[in-house]
């Protein structure tokens, strides 16, 4: 129906727009709980919904989460709710921005890596996309577009350059040059029978990646000129996800399809098939291992994907994605639910 989620894809938009700071991570916080290089397996879940959203919620209930950079603070995505945020751990919960004003559901939040009270937000089934300067307490809305991610060019000092796209609508990536006033389409220069997914994103200045499932020409394609040409870089089809970028510079991990992890070191110009058990884009603790969603379980790498081993302890549910707070040393995971649910969000402390 026009106004449901195709659920199997809509799992897989979990991803954050930066991996190490999607884990909350700074380069001087190194936690000894996932220092070690043995798995952690004591502790429980513990809900961590609290009074999220009023316990209102639209369909699929929470739908995103990322961690705040540098902050004891986790935002949570929920399904006609919008954005709201917590700093005790999940019990209590505050919306951010004006009520009613972020009336979709909550997909990609991307932060700027120099100021983090900056971030923009977007989502699908509704209204815009959204930029604050004063971390969520305002935004003001740059486009109506309803968009499947936002990705942002930080090597322009200004962040005139945005990337947004369809939500499951193929070649149908969009681009904005005057920080969001308006946009154009990317279709002119897609090479025929490529069907790129909405999930691009931009890898450098004047450089866009985006993977494509056409039966025909499938694969990680690549421009460097905005999207006027493509050239395919890699055989492998990402899955429905939004890639996420390492700690170190030109890293890029993504999701494959239907499972394991495509990992680039030179800013998305080469790839390799890692595989592994992960089935979502992994993100960085803040020293350096992978953290991922393996099959009720959470998987860990230490050497940057290419092994995996199971990581804490059974998940009661197969999570959507996993997020780490590093100021709070803690996990946290969810699940779709049909409405209003306690166990949505769950947290794990090692």
């Amino acid at each position: 129906m026009a106004n449901q989620m195709n659920q199997s894809r809509i799992c897989a938009l979990i991803s954050l727009s930066t991996i190490a700071w999607a884990a909350g991570a700074t380069a001087q916080t190194k936690p000894e709980a996932v220092r070690a290089a043995a798995p952690q397996t004591s502790g429980v879940w513990r809900n961590a919904v609290g009074d999220l959203a009023e316990h209102k919620w639209g369909l699929f209930g929470v739908i995103y989460m990322t961690v705040f950079p540098g902050r004891d603070e986790v935002i949570a995505g929920v399904s006609t709710r919008g954005l709201w945020s917590s700093t005790d751990g999940g019990t209590t919960w505050k919306q951010l921005g004006e009520p009613g004003q972020m009336d979709f559901r909550p997909i990609q939040v991307t932060f700027d890596p120099k100021t983090p009270d900056t971030f923009w937000a977007t989502g699908i089934y509704g209204n815009g996309i959204y930029k604050t300067t004063n971390a969520g307490r305002s935004f003001d809305m740059l486009s109506t577009l309803s968009g499947e991610g936002i990705s942002v060019d930080f090597a322009d000092p200004d962040r005139r350059t945005l990337l947004t796209g369809g939500h499951e609508i193929t070649n149908s990536l969009k681009l904005s040059t005057s920080s969001g006033r308006s946009w154009h389409d990317l279709n002119d220069g897609i090479p025929p029978g490529v069907t790129l997914l909405s999930t691009g994103f931009i890898s450098g200045e004047n450089t866009i990646i985006a993977g494509s499932d056409s039966r025909t020409r499938p694969g990680i394609y690549r421009s460097e000129d905005s999207g006027k040409t493509w050239r395919k870089v890699a055989p492998y089809v990402p899955a429905y996800q939004h890639a996420g970028f390492g700690s170190k510079p030109g890293v890029i991990y993504w999701a494959a399809m239907p499972s394991g992890l495509l990992k680039s070191e030179d800013g998305g110009k080469t790839w390799a098939g890692l595989g592994g058990p992960v089935t979502t884009t992994p993100i960085e603790l803040p020293n350096g291992t992978l953290v991922g969603v393996g099959n009720l379980h959470l998987v860990a790498s230490s050497n940057c994907g290419k092994t995996w081993r199971p990581f804490g302890p059974a998940t009661p549910f197969q999570p959507i994605g996993v997020v780490y707070n590093s100021k709070r040393r803690a996990f946290y995971i969810w699940r779709f639910t049909g409405s209003y649910d306690r166990s949505a969000i769950m947290r794990w402390s090692p």
